[in-house]
């Protein structure tokens, strides 16, 4: 189902755009490497100021440690200085169309808002709102477990929730609730710290459902209207409802494969979750039809951690192991 490619050590952040790698190395060297043709494309240890990457439509876009950014030129096969003002510091998600989260200026006296690659200017900006957070076109913020729904346009709260008024137990909590992501105009929200897991309308912030639900392996798919939660065992829920439609509870099953996953991370690819073991070098593709691995890769002397990271851009799937080295693999047949 997947072949194995490639390895590199020493990997910082990566990201694939149009079958190119392009990556960081705690060497503080960038590489880009062409997946298909199997060779460098270019490798310049001189450009030591990329923090990560970016990508929207057109190109991938490179982040600067001390603020600024890149934009990759495939022509010149080489990354051009945009040359904004140095204070601008890019979200490290990925961009939508030519807009994306960026704040600037120093920790006592910053700005977020949304900015636009573009005209390399602040759409708008605000000093009062704080780890904004852009999910498909809706723009999210949080304080004190209260959650601000913002207008794409100027940034003005649509509306507010505080979360302490739906879990009491919350007052005593430090942290933030994670947004899962919006299906439609569901979002959803995992609380992991009580366990807790909630839907909202975005129109309205009208709570839909709210669930005991372990607030860990919890990730939302978009194309079939669902929740998965794996954790070791499998369960499957309606997003509209939060009733469980499906599951896979067998322990001694995913022993015997090998994989008991403690993931949050892992990959939604068409009918597969894609995970691993928390404790081995085991990766696997769970279908989710016939609620069974179809594709195990065992290797030796390497373990793929919980927390590291997983990442698919078609075909190319990449996993980072403990010792900082992603392995690379490319989908055959899914």
């Amino acid at each position: 189902m997947f072949k194995r490619l490639n390895d590199f050590n020493s990997v910082q952040n990566q990201i694939i755009y149009n079958s190119i790698l392009f990556a960081t190395t705690y060497n503080k060297d960038l590489i880009v490497y062409d997946l298909e043709l199997g060779s460098y494309v270019s490798k310049a240890p001189n450009l030591k100021d990329i923090r990560g990457f970016v990508k929207n439509r057109d190109t991938v876009i490179g982040l600067k440690k001390l603020g600024g950014f890149y934009f990759y030129d495939t022509n010149s096969k080489s990354f051009i200085p945009q040359n904004p003002s140095n204070d601008i510091y890019l979200g490290q998600d990925n961009c939508i169309g030519n807009d994306v989260i960026a704040y600037k200026g120093k920790l006592n006296n910053r700005v977020y808002g949304l900015y636009s690659l573009k005209e390399k200017t602040f759409v708008w900006s605000s000093k009062e709102f704080t780890a904004l957070q852009r999910i498909d076109q809706n723009i999210f913020s949080q304080k004190k477990f209260i959650l601000f729904k913002h207008s794409a346009i100027n940034g003005d709260v649509e509306w507010k929730l505080d979360f302490k008024t739906i879990f009491p137990e919350l007052k005593n909590e430090i942290g933030i609730a994670w947004i899962l992501g919006v299906v439609n105009y569901f979002i959803i929200v995992e609380f992991r710290n009580i366990d807790k897991v909630i839907c909202l309308d975005t129109r309205s912030c009208e709570l839909i459902w709210k669930k005991n639900i372990f607030g860990k392996g919890n990730a939302i798919d978009h194309s079939r209207g669902v929740m998965h939660t794996f954790l070791i065992n499998y369960i499957q829920r309606c997003i509209k409802t939060g009733i469980e439609l499906k599951s896979k509870v067998n322990r001694d099953y995913f022993t015997k494969i090998g994989i008991e996953s403690q993931r949050s991370n892992y990959i939604l690819e068409r009918d597969y979750i894609i995970t691993t073991d928390d404790r081995t070098g085991t990766i696997g593709a769970f279908n989710l039809n016939s609620l069974e691995f179809d594709w195990v890769d065992k290797s030796i002397n390497v373990s793929y951690p919980a927390g590291r990271y997983m990442t698919y851009s078609d075909p190319y799937l990449i996993v980072f192991d403990a010792k900082n080295s992603i392995h690379i693999f490319k989908r055959q047949t899914l």
